[in-house]
């Protein structure tokens, strides 16, 4: 554990977002096996919860400059042992299904029975499987210099931004995406055999099967039923607007493709460089397919407490402190980890991994204090941050925490949010540009602005803690900048 003083002689990078200790602390869990699992690591890493009047906020933290040794080391990795990333992809895409399967299968048991607690603890092994194989891309998140130098070298300066924007495009549709192209194709048959017509039926059963997690986030979940899928086809099929928006934006995704071959052909680049650009898309793909089964398992989570609640009288908001790894044990009622859930409660939490395999949580005033001390080291004078869609727009700012600040957002205003996710598209439609504080040039945001022709700054790291709802901003994301215009 860090000590306090060591913590203010540390120059730390800050992701932070909405999202309850259950379900952040399995990501952490994540970061304290990786290094094991995959041979990188978040150098002095820590997070801290805390409970606002709309609901919870986590922040994590960790070391700028030692990351940017992991970053290199991935750099090295790439170079000489490519096969060691696909080896992690492998074991990625293994753990997922299987975490889905075992969570899924598990919601239908008593909490108390030797099956769901054998069949929790497979659904915890294979997302600990998932993230720690996938978290090392993460690490590149504030250093897009370094990255585009690693995959373009001297020939970025070639490159124009507008050219660089479509080749860090990814190669897939996001599954958010996907949703959106099987959606349309529902509503086709549904326009030509009627909404009640077998095939419409099918469709959005399968639509559910494959979708159902879409809107959940690290703390409230929703399963969306083959009822949600028609009368989401119900409401297209009376807006042909909406229809025609979401066609126009698949065939953008699609144009980016060609484009982007058109450019690699045009500038004759080495096998090598179209190499190491490949990996860099894939990676983008691999962030949303992870964001997919972080959903779901989200969902298992968050439905396990609440059977936990149900069947034991444990109160639901206690159990939103516990870490993934302690519930077996709450279920068994284990005093000591029930008295701790008490303070986490009251006092608050932190938690610190690094190398070390195993995440230590502490409670108390020890939270606030380090929470505190890091936030003041982080203050910037500027808004500055790194183009991932280039553009300049004036408009007003809507500081988007979670889902439960969507309807704050008007049609052009501004996101400015500690990142976004799948479940943040709708609103991005009606944004007029976005600011995040954390993300690189793989991240959500960057690769949803540009595909909507949007300017979007991301990693500021201090965008929604400067900015307040209604402040007129000036968005540069030409050269990454944000300036307030004026106050609100």
């Amino acid at each position: 554990m860090l000590t306090q003083e060591q913590v203010k002689n540390i120059k730390w990078y800050r992701q932070s977002g909405a999202g309850i200790p259950l379900c952040i602390g399995m990501p952490f869990l994540g970061i304290a096996i990786m290094d094991k699992v995959s041979g990188f690591h978040y150098p002095n890493d820590l997070g801290t919860f805390l409970k606002t009047e709309k609901g919870f906020t986590f922040y994590h933290y960790f070391d700028y400059f030692l990351t940017l040794e992991q970053v290199k080391n991935i750099f090295y990795t790439l170079q000489k042992d490519p096969g060691h990333f696909a080896e992690l992809k492998e074991k990625f895409y293994k753990a997922g299904p299987k975490m889905e399967a075992e969570g899924l299968a598990i919601l239908e048991k008593s909490v108390f029975s030797a099956e769901f607690q054998q069949g929790y603890q497979k659904m915890y092994n294979y997302t600990m499987d998932f993230w720690g194989n996938s978290l090392y891309v993460d690490l590149m998140d504030p250093f897009e210099i370094q990255v585009i130098d690693f995959i373009f070298g001297e020939r970025k300066k070639e490159v124009n931004k507008a050219e660089l924007n479509i080749l860090m495009s990814p190669d897939e549709l996001s599954n958010y995406q996907k949703q959106q192209a099987e959606l349309l194709e529902l509503e086709k048959v549904a326009q030509e055999k009627g909404i009640e017509s077998t095939e419409v039926a099918n469709g959005a059963k399968e639509l559910s099967r494959k979708y159902y997690w879409l809107k959940n986030d690290y703390e409230k979940v929703e399963f969306l039923d083959d009822n949600y899928f028609l009368n989401e086809i119900k409401r297209l099929m009376a807006n042909p607007q909406e229809v025609a928006t979401i066609a126009s934006g698949l065939q953008k995704s699609r144009e980016l493709q060609t484009a982007k071959k058109q450019i690699i052909a045009k500038y004759k680049f080495a096998a090598k460089l179209v190499e190491h650009l490949n990996f860099f898309n894939w990676v983008t793909t691999l962030r949303d397919d992870r964001k997919k089964y972080n959903q779901i398992s989200n969902y298992v989570l968050i439905k396990t407490i609440e059977k936990i609640a149900e069947e034991s009288g444990i109160d639901l908001e206690l159990l939103k402190y516990a870490m993934p790894n302690e519930i077996i044990q709450i279920i068994n009622k284990d005093a000591k980890i029930l008295a701790e859930l008490e303070k986490r409660a009251n006092l608050g939490l932190i938690v610190f991994a690094d190398t070390i395999e195993v995440l230590e949580v502490y409670s108390g005033k020890i939270a606030k204090e380090y929470f505190d001390i890091i936030e003041s080291t982080i203050a910037a004078s500027e808004i500055k941050g790194t183009t991932a869609s280039p553009g300049k727009v004036i408009g007003t700012a809507r500081i988007i925490l979670s889902q439960h600040d969507f309807d704050k957002m008007k049609p052009g205003d501004i996101i400015v949010a500690s990142m976004t996710r799948p479940e943040y598209v709708p609103i991005m439609k009606i944004a007029l540009a976005i600011v995040t504080d954390e993300g690189g040039i793989t991240s959500h945001a960057a690769i949803v602005s540009r595909e909507m022709n949007i300017p979007c700054i991301t990693g500021t790291q201090v965008a929604t803690r400067s900015l307040q709802d209604g402040d007129l901003i000036d968005v540069n994301a030409d050269h990454g900048l944000v300036k307030i215009v004026k106050r609100a």
